[in-house]
């Protein structure tokens, strides 16, 4: 069916997938609180089919064991994402401490700060605020700073588009990285030491990381 969610707050739900939500068909959030969430992925939605419109909305504290702190979007699904916040989420192994991506996700006019991945195993790298996994990534008009992991960005197997971005501040690693993925554009961004040509977005991580 369809669901439409407005100005409503979810907080410290748990489950093994999508404490606050999770959508299989068509689902509207505007205006939203999703904090203090836990499950195994998708800590605060688990997108496992359909579409996901998130609009003026705030993650936060949310934590997956697995991956997806804020967000799992997961194959074959769509997530719309504008002028929302992801500040303080984590996620373990897949990593995506804001957001994990596998299906077609845009994010526009949106915030991410102090997301973390802890992955179980150090060799692995996986975004602290948004892993791209065999999904295709559009990022217009927003600022990742101060995320903690080996990389803030990571765009791994997929297909990433980048404008008028800000990545910068990584606690404890790079901005943006590469896996194997294809930079599809890049324009008028700023990461890491003020580069705009987005090199550091198609560099692999060092050759000891998968």
């Amino acid at each position: 069916g369809t669901l439409s969610i407005i100005n409503s707050t979810f907080s410290q739900n748990n489950a093994a997938n999508g404490a606050a939500l999770v959508n299989w068909e068509t689902a509207t959030l505007a205006g939203c609180t999703i904090s203090e969430n836990q499950a195994e992925a998708g800590a605060g939605i688990d997108l496992s089919g359909g579409t996901l419109t998130v609009t003026d909305s705030t993650f936060s504290g949310n934590t997956a064991t697995q991956r997806g702190g804020g967000i799992m979007v997961n194959l074959y699904t769509q997530a719309i994402i504008s002028g929302t916040t992801f500040i303080n989420n984590t996620a373990g192994d897949m990593g995506g401490g804001g957001i994990l991506n596998m299906g077609t996700t845009s994010v526009v006019n949106s915030t991410f700060t102090g997301n973390e991945t802890k992955p179980k195993e150090t060799v692995y790298v996986y975004g602290s605020a948004i892993n791209n996994y065999f999904g295709n990534l559009i990022l217009y008009n927003s600022t990742l700073s101060g995320n903690t992991g080996y990389v803030t960005l990571n765009n791994q197997t997929g297909s990433l588009s980048l404008a008028n971005t800000i990545i910068a501040n990584t606690i404890g690693g790079w901005d943006c990285s590469t896996w194997d993925g294809t930079l599809t554009q890049s324009i008028n961004n700023w990461i890491s030491d003020g580069d705009t040509s987005g090199a550091d977005c198609i560099r692999k991580p060092a050759a000891q990381h998968k």
